[in-house]
Formats: structure tokens, C-alpha cells, sequence
């Protein structure tokens, strides 16, 4: 036996077989717990049961402390947490639920147990072995939306990695490759089988998603989704890919797409976005007072279809992505996860390229997985679509017997492809015998391993199960965290009457907190936070008796706080003083559960010294207080940091140091009309963010229909709006116009105005010429008749008025006044000019300008002038006979907002010359020893004696008044920026303003 110390450096999970006669055990096989790091691929037939391998390597990481994620598609993984060391009752009901007949279940699961342990046994374990990983370790199953295990909150889509704004600079195609394969499994969610057909609206989301992470704008959860359908509905992007927003993808589909992403928020809400959010700190257990290793798995095979099964394995890959590139890099492993089902017809990870969704991630966390310590365990007993070359990265492989048969031959030309010896692999597995498996480790040493037996008890886990796999106790304390809950207080805020339901009450019925009774300070008490949030909901006319409070969070920072000085004299060997070292400062550090920029942290230390709250005992009964991970602060740490910083002995420091907890942020869910909305309270930056769920345009339907329930409207007269839907209903000679707050579902506004039919028939009574044009302008029905004159019917009560309208020489008069006074000339060509929609609309040319011009009804004059390029091209080529460019070559020209570029070529470099209205921009580029020789003569007068290259810019030495100089030229600019003079004995600098020649 080797030392402890070597025990705990790897994983015993089996036997090495020898290959001469497969029946004989030789010794003990150990895989290095680093050699995790450079990941494993399992694979074998059907009738090898390879998950078993996995679950071997979960266990013992538990006994190492190392947590595990478990992606368990088809529920072989769930039951690593069922650990039975003797026939309880939670085990004898599991064999109820696999078998009808009681008798029979109770005889098979002692049959079962029996033989569980009489495998342990053969392997040198007992019953102890069982307990000892029941001790150390804890397992959790989680489920996407139903509740029978731990309800997990699934975001339609996540924020981005730590660094993407510099991912997006530096590497661009991996950028694109995270944001595509989200996109790419939302747009399966929303359009189904015929997503393939909607690449223009995957690409549209695509763009929105960019904007989104690069702007900090949140899309995680249920208010981030409704931010996306109003960046959505209001794109604040003007192109795709080049392509103008409107040529890419039509205000219709615009519209398909936003109501599509509207029924996936408000029918599936309560089950996507329900439980704990997609939190790896969580999953890993980080956030819980627990000395037993966390194994989470997520069950996903209650879900319905493979676009689902994508869809929350996308999000759960890149969400430890995310939460991986956070953490500072490590090399020892820090975190397992392991996804089964790879492979099949829906593969996750298939060697079509097209095939992205969670190949992407995964393609991520194999690639810099090993740098951070995020270790992957992947297996497939389907492996026709599975793509060997990728999984290439993976260093240690499992493969388990399998029938000799075509889909054998594609597994053996994957293990080829994947650059390992196939031939030697293919004997390997041949001479498998039971519960054995053909390896190839890290190292490349390849060998047969026959499993060691589970703690666990392996099954398919019944899907009625589930729930009493995890301890309830641990259920419980998840409840804190949950998106979306209820309160035991609920009933008691329903008997009340709106005008009791104050702040004050709604705080002492509150029932989220926790035993946390850790101390913190406070600069917001309860009810004024509850106050705040009150506030901001009747901003949107949502008052206190309309809602419901499902959760309430308060999140903590604990700041780390040391005042230090040093007073010290340093001395020689030979005792004389060489320095005296007096200094003093504040030396701080903050854990939080998002990282704090500079004038947060300074806010925090601010508080420290101030205020201390006397009855947060009370404050963590009635709400979940969030605290971060304690992380060790010592003393002596912060006397070497310091240290370093002022470059002096760490010994010398004295050092007075703080710890306190300061609660940061209050985080509030309401519930109203079966939504939830959030209230983010910040009080360190003093802001309030709210997150509303928006109502569809059915619900804008109903409110109007409650009032006017005669009113026979239909979905198709709802127009969406970013913050508003508007309803449209003729009645009679009315039209109404409702505006529907999307935040309230409460109609803003109300409109009625006479419809188009009634005004004409208000207008045939008092004229009976026949108008030419009808026009709604200004609230107000505008006919237009061929005499010049406008008869104007006011739309709510009727009244009508004429007016005269400006004539064509009025307008031609006006257009030449307002140009002579923008433009400064007065000689214009008119080219076209037409009366249309109510407005005078010009086109006009000069010799410098081109003038789209439009004149309204009351004479106001919009224009928008453009530079001519015929005009700006005579300018530039004057520009360069001013620079003695006699022989340059136009290349091409483009248009900007005020202006025109200009590109030429010559012998002596290229030049780009930028004109616009007031001013006229020269630049010099990549310029040949002639430009470099023509531009400084001109400059001097002086005659160039040679040139020399510094890298950044050119050294050139000319003569001049029998005088040598040298002067720096810009190789950028091509702009002389220093100038030297050669005096007798040095060289010295000058003003080259005084060298450089008047012309």
C-alpha cells in the first residue's frame, strides 16, 4: 500500500486486467487526479453499462472534496445519491416503485442488497464504505421545469463571460461561436422544425444579443427576456451584418418573432423560470454552511423534446463557462462535470458543423477547462454521430465491450480518428471480459480495467422518485434562493385591507430569513426598502393591494478593512542608516457575489467606521440575508501585500485590522396578476432597477373589454409597442385609440375621434368642390382642394375651418431662402418639385451642394444638404498640387455624414484626403524614401543628405544655411515632430515652427 499522501493524489477505480488471461486480477488501477483535468470520454455498447465507470470517478472525488455537476439526460446518473447501508425504508419503497407485487419487491430488495454488498465486498470494502461517502458527501437532484426534485430556474438566454467585451476584440470567432449556439437553441425553442427555415431572424437575435452584453444590459431570467422582446419590438440596431435592419428582416417578422418570444415568457413563465437560478456557486455548494461535497445532478428526462434538452444543456455549459472564466486559474481540479448521452440522433456533440448548440460549449469547456481546473466526463453508448476528432481532447478514454456490427466499425474509425492506436484498442476490447473495460490513459498507456463495484445503488431512477433523493432538510434550504415562492405570511397580507397593508406590516410577515444571525451593517432599513419598491410599482399604477410578495433577498458584502503604518530605518550590514521609510494608508478587500468597481469599494470602506445595526437578528428571521464565502484575511497577509506595494520589509508594518459584513443590495419579487416582477435596490450606488414581465396582447384585449365590453375586438387590432400596446376599434362614426401600459395592463390613455367617412361627410356639407387629397395631420381630417385652399375638421368635435395653402412659388421662395442662409449661396437649380401628402417636397443642386428639401402646411422648411463629390474631388486634387503632387493616381472615394474621402496613389506613398462644409483634412501614408525626401524639403527648404528607419518614425538628415539637422518623421501622420540642430560639440533641439518655410 502506498502512502496516504499518494491516496488522496488519485482515484481507485478498479482493477488492471492482464491481457494474457483475462481472468486474472493483477493489482490495484489508479487514475491521477490531475490527469481529470485533461478530461475522459467514455463509450461502449449497449450491453455495457458505462455509466458506471462515471459514477465509480464521482464518488471518489467526493471523498477527495471535489464537487460535481451531473447533466443526467435519461436518468441512469440520479440515483448516485441513493447510498443504503442497510434495508431502510426509503429503499424497500424504491423497489415498490420497480415492481407491482409487494411480496416480490421485498424479496428482490433484500436480493439486492445482498448481492450490493457482496460486490463491495470482493473489492475489500464494507458497509463502512457506504457510510463513510454518505458522510462526506451530499447529493442534490435538480429538475428544469417541474418540481419533483429542486425546481431549477431556466433562462431563455445568460449574461456573458467575465471578459467578453475583450473576447469580442480579440478573438471574434469565438465571440460569435458563444452567442450563435444560444441563439441558435432559442430560435429551436421558439420556431420548432421549421427553425432551419429562420436564419434571419437567428441572426437578428444574434446582433440584439451582442448589443445586449456589450451595453450591460441584463437578459438572464424572466426580466431579461422581456428586455430582449422590447429590444426586440424598439431595435436599437440599424443593420445586420451589414444589411439594413428593414432589408434583412421585415416589420412583419420582426413583429412574429416578438410576439413568439411574448407566449414563451407568459405561457411557460411559471414553469421555465421557476426554483433556484443557474447558479454554479450554488450547484457546487459554496453558498451553504457545509463541510460534505456537493454532487448536483440535473435530471432532464422529463423533458419532452430534444430542443429542450439542448436548450438547458447550452445554458448549463455555458453558465459554468461563465462562473469558470470568473475564477482565477488552477491547476488542480476545482469542479467535475459529467454529461451522459452524447451521442445518438440527437447528438450532443456531432461532427456536423452545423450541429452547434452544445457542441460549442462543451468544444469551450474541453479547450480551457484544464486551465481553470473544470474537469469533464463525458459518455455515449450511441456513437454513429459523434464526433471522434473533437473529442480527441479528451486524454483518457473508456471504452466498454460492444457486439462486432457496423456501428463497431464507425467506433473504431473514431478512435483512429482521434489519433489512438486503434489496432491495439480493438484487441483491448475483445478480450473484455464482465464489468471490464479497454482504457487508454493520459500518459498513453493503454490496459483492461475491470470496474470497481459502486457505494451507490444503481438503477434508473423512477421519475416519482427523485424527490426523496435529495434530504428535505436540504430542500429547505434552497428555498431562500428560489426565483419565484410563496410566503407563509401570504394569507394574513390577503385578510388585510388595502389600507393596512403598510410597509411596516408587510415586513413583519415576512417569512424568507434564515438561523444566519451573523452581524452587518445596514444603510436601508426594511420597511423604507419596501417603501421604495411600493414607489416605483404606482409608478406604473400598480399599488399595494394588487400584489402579492413571493420573495424577498438582502445581499451582503463582507469587506475586509486594514489601517496601516510603518516607521522603520534601514540599515547596511554595517549598521549605517541608507533609509528611513514613513508611510500610512488603508489596505482593503472585498468578497462579494459580484465583483465591486472602485468607487463601490470605496463607499463600502466609507460605512464601516459609521454604522453598525443593532437588530439584524430580527432583519435575518423575516429575510434571506445572502453572505459570500468566507475567505481567509490574515494579518500577515496584508503586511506582505503592503509590503510589496511601498517596496518595503513586511516585519516593519503594523497593521490594525476590521472585518464587517455591509448588506448591499435589496432584491424583492411581487407577484401581479400571475406575474412576477423584480426590485433591485442598490444602496451603494443609490439606484433602483425595476424588471416588469410584459403582458401579451391578449391581456391588452381583455382590459379593454372590460370597459367596453360590447366592443367586438380582435387580436389583429393590437399594435405593439416598446412599453405599450395600442388598440385600434371603429364604432359607429368613432375611432378609438387605447394605449395599454405593457408593465400594468391598465389603459394610460383613451382616444376618440370621428372616423374618415364622417369627416368627409362634414365636408361634402360645406363645400361641393372635390378634394384632390384627404389627410389625418394634427389631430385634425385636412382635405385639399385644386382652388389652393385646405379645409381642416377637427377629429373630436367636427368643427371645420379653411385655410389657404402655400402655393408652389411661395414654396420655391422659401426653399432659396432657408438654403442662401444655411449653405451660403443663393444659386440653386431646382430639379424636381411635387405636392404630396400634404407637404412640398424639393430637389435642388449647386455647384457645391445637393439639397433634399420638404415644406409642411405651415411653412416650416426641413433640408438635409450633402457636398457634391465633383466638388470635393477638385478639392482634393488642389489640395495635392498645393503639396507639389503632380503625378498621383485617384484609387477610390466614400461618402460619410458631412463629407467625401478621397484615396490616391503616387511615388511617393499613399494619400487620403478628407473634405468637408468648413474644413479639408490631408493624411500621409506609407510614404517611399522619394515622399519621406519630397515632404521634408518642402517642409525645410532644406536638401535631404539621408534617411534612416527608427521603427516608429523615420530619422532624416538634411542641410540647410550650411547648417545639418534631424528631424523626426511621423510614420503615421507623416507630420515632422521634432527637430535637432548639430551644434559643435552636441546636438539640440528647436522650435519647428521657426525651421519650417513660409509658402
Amino acid at each position: 500500500m502506498r502512502e496516504s499522501g499518494f491516496i488522496s493524489e488519485v482515484l481507485f477505480l478498479g482493477n488492471s486486467v492482464s491481457t494474457q488471461d483475462s481472468g486474472r486480477l493483477s493489482k490495484r488501477f489508479y487514475l491521477p487526479t490531475n490527469d481529470l483535468s485533461n478530461h475522459i470520454f467514455l463509450t461502449g455498447g449497449e450491453k455495457s453499462d458505462i455509466s458506471i465507470f462515471g459514477k465509480v470517478a464521482i464518488e471518489e472525488l467526493a471523498e477527495k472534496n471535489i464537487p460535481s455537476i451531473i447533466i443526467d439526460l435519461d436518468g441512469t446518473l440520479s440515483s448516485v445519491g441513493l447510498l443504503f447501508d442497510s434495508p431502510t425504508l426509503k429503499y424497500l419503497d424504491l423497489w415498490k416503485k420497480l415492481e407491482s407485487d409487494p411480496k416480490k419487491s421485498r424479496d428482490l430488495a433484500q436480493k439486492g442488497f445482498t448481492q450490493h454488498l457482496k460486490q463491495i465486498t470482493s473489492y475489500g470494502f464494507t458497509d463502512e464504505h457506504i457510510r463513510r461517502i454518505k458522510k462526506c458527501s451530499e447529493t442534490v437532484v435538480f429538475t428544469p421545469r417541474n418540481g419533483k426534485g429542486v425546481p431549477l430556474a431556466t433562462s431563455s438566454l445568460i449574461n456573458p463571460p467575465a471578459n467578453f467585451s475583450q473576447i469580442y476584440l480579440d478573438d471574434p470567432q469565438l465571440a460569435a461561436s458563444i452567442v450563435d449556439s444560444l441563439v441558435e437553441s432559442l430560435i429551436q425553442r421558439l420556431y420548432l422544425k421549421q427553425a432551419s427555415s429562420h436564419e434571419k431572424e437567428k441572426k437578428f437575435l444574434a446582433e440584439l444579443l451582442v448589443y445586449a452584453w456589450l451595453n450591460d444590459i441584463n437578459v438572464e431570467g424572466l426580466t431579461g427576456l422581456v428586455r430582449l422582446i422590447e429590444l426586440t419590438d424598439d431595435p436599437p440596431i440599424g443593420d445586420v451584418e451589414g444589411v439594413s435592419l428593414d432589408d434583412h428582416i421585415s416589420v412583419s417578422e420582426r413583429a412574429d418573432l416578438t410576439q413568439r418570444l411574448y407566449n414563451f415568457s407568459v405561457v411557460e413563465k411559471q414553469l421555465w423560470y421557476k426554483g433556484i437560478p443557474l447558479d454554479v456557486d450554488l450547484l457546487r455548494g459554496d453558498k451553504f454552511e457545509s463541510d460534505k461535497t456537493r454532487i448536483s445532478v440535473i435530471n432532464l428526462s422529463e423533458l419532452e423534446s430534444s430542443s429542450e434538452r439542448t436548450f438547458v444543456v447550452s445554458r448549463i455549459l455555458y453558465s459554468i463557462y461563465n462562473w469558470m472564466k470568473k475564477n482565477q486559474p488552477s491547476n488542480v481540479p476545482r469542479l467535475c462535470v459529467y454529461l451522459n448521452c452524447l451521442g445518438g440522433i440527437d447528438s450532443m456533440y456531432s461532427f456536423d458543423p452545423a450541429s452547434h448548440v452544445t457542441k460549442s460549449p462543451i468544444n469551450l469547456l474541453l479547450k480551457e477547462g484544464n486551465e481553470y481546473g473544470v474537469c469533464c466526463i463525458l459518455s455515449t453508448q450511441k456513437f454513429d454521430n459523434v464526433d471522434y476528432k473533437g473529442l480527441a481532447q479528451c486524454k483518457t478514454w473508456i471504452v466498454g465491450g460492444f457486439e462486432k456490427n457496423e456501428s463497431a466499425d464507425k467506433l473504431l474509425e473514431g478512435i483512429a480518428l482521434a489519433e489512438i492506436d486503434s489496432e491495439r484498442m480493438d484487441t483491448l476490447i475483445n478480450s473484455c471480459g464482465e464489468n471490464e473495460v479497454a482504457a487508454k490513459l493520459c500518459s498513453g498507456e493503454m490496459l483492461n480495467v475491470r470496474q470497481k463495484c459502486l457505494a451507490s445503488f444503481h438503477c434508473v431512477l423512477p421519475i416519482s422518485f427523485l424527490s426523496r433523493v435529495t434530504d428535505q432538510n436540504l430542500r429547505e434550504d434552497f428555498k431562500p434562493f428560489y426565483l419565484s415562492g410563496t410566503t407563509s405570511g401570504a394569507e394574513v397580507l390577503a385578510k388585510l385591507k388595502a389600507s393596512d397593508l403598510t410597509p411596516q406590516v408587510i415586513f413583519q410577515n415576512f417569512e424568507f430569513g434564515s438561523d444566519n444571525r451573523e452581524p452587518f451593517i445596514l444603510e436601508v432599513e426594511p420597511e423604507e426598502a419596501i417603501m421604495i419598491c411600493l414607489r416605483e410599482l404606482a409608478e406604473e399604477e400598480i399599488f399595494v393591494d394588487e400584489v402579492e410578495f413571493k420573495n424577498c433577498q438582502l445581499t451582503v458584502v463582507r469587506a475586509h478593512k486594514a489601517n496601516w503604518k510603518i516607521d522603520a530605518l534601514i540599515r547596511s550590514p554595517l549598521g549605517r542608516i541608507m533609509e528611513h521609510i514613513k508611510d500610512a494608508g488603508i489596505y482593503s478587500r472585498f468578497d462579494s457575489f459580484k465583483p465591486l468597481n472602485d468607487e463601490e469599494e470605496e463607499k463600502v470602506v466609507q460605512l464601516l467606521d459609521n454604522h453598525f445595526i443593532k437588530h439584524y437578528s430580527e432583519i435575518c428571521k423575516r429575510i434571506a440575508v445572502l453572505f459570500p464565502e468566507p475567505k481567509i484575511f490574515t494579518n500577515r497577509q496584508v503586511r506582505i501585500n503592503v509590503g510589496r506595494q511601498i517596496n518595503a520589509p513586511a516585519k516593519d508594518i503594523q497593521v490594525a485590522m476590521r472585518e464587517q459584513n455591509v448588506a448591499t443590495v435589496w432584491r424583492f419579487t411581487v407577484e401581479y396578476k400571475s406575474r412576477l416582477i423584480e426590485c433591485n435596490i442598490d444602496m451603494i450606488n443609490r439606484s433602483v432597477r425595476m424588471n416588469f414581465p410584459a403582458f401579451s396582447p391578449l391581456d391588452a384585449l381583455e382590459a379593454v373589454k372590460k370597459i367596453h365590453p360590447d366592443f367586438k375586438i380582435k387580436e389583429e387590432d393590437v399594435i405593439s409597442r416598446a412599453f405599450s400596446y395600442m388598440v385600434n376599434y371603429t364604432s359607429g362614426d368613432r375611432d378609438y385609440l387605447f394605449k395599454v401600459n405593457r408593465r400594468s395592463c391598465k389603459i394610460s390613455k383613451t382616444k376618440a375621434s370621428i372616423t374618415e367617412s364622417k369627416a368627409r361627410e362634414i365636408a361634402s356639407s360645406k363645400t361641393k368642390e372635390e378634394s384632390f387629397m384627404v389627410r389625418k395631420y394634427r389631430n385634425a381630417w385636412n382635405f385639399y382642394y385644386p382652388n389652393g385652399v385646405r379645409l381642416i375638421i377637427d377629429e373630436k368635435n367636427g368643427n371645420a375651418v379653411f385655410r389657404d395653402m402655400i402655393s408652389a412659388d411661395e414654396a420655391e421662395a422659401l426653399a432659396i431662402d432657408a438654403l442662401s442662409r444655411r449653405a451660403g449661396e443663393s444659386h440653386f437649380l431646382i430639379e424636381k418639385k411635387e405636392f404630396k401628402e400634404g407637404k412640398w417636397s424639393l430637389r435642388l443642386s449647386s455647384k457645391r451642394w445637393n439639397v433634399e428639401l420638404e415644406i409642411n402646411e405651415d411653412g416650416k422648411v426641413f433640408s438635409k444638404l450633402k457636398l457634391r463629390r465633383e466638388h470635393c474631388l477638385s478639392e482634393a486634387r488642389r489640395i495635392l498640387t498645393q503639396q507639389n503632387i503632380s503625378a498621383a493616381m485617384y484609387k477610390n472615394s466614400d461618402v460619410w455624414s458631412d463629407g467625401w474621402t478621397f484615396d490616391f496613389l503616387s511615388s511617393l506613398g499613399d494619400f487620403t484626403i478628407n473634405i468637408g462644409p468648413e474644413s479639408a483634412e490631408f493624411i500621409k501614408k506609407r510614404l517611399t524614401p522619394e515622399g519621406i525626401r519630397h515632404f521634408v524639403e518642402l517642409e525645410t527648404g532644406g536638401k535631404v543628405i539621408g534617411i534612416n528607419d527608427k521603427r516608429i518614425f523615420w530619422s532624416v538628415l538634411f542641410k540647410k544655411d550650411d547648417l545639418t539637422y534631424d528631424a523626426q518623421m511621423d510614420k503615421q501622420s507623416g507630420d515632422i515632430k521634432c527637430v535637432k540642430v548639430k551644434g559643435i560639440f552636441f546636438w539640440r533641439s528647436i522650435n519647428i515652427k521657426k525651421l519650417k518655410r513660409k509658402r
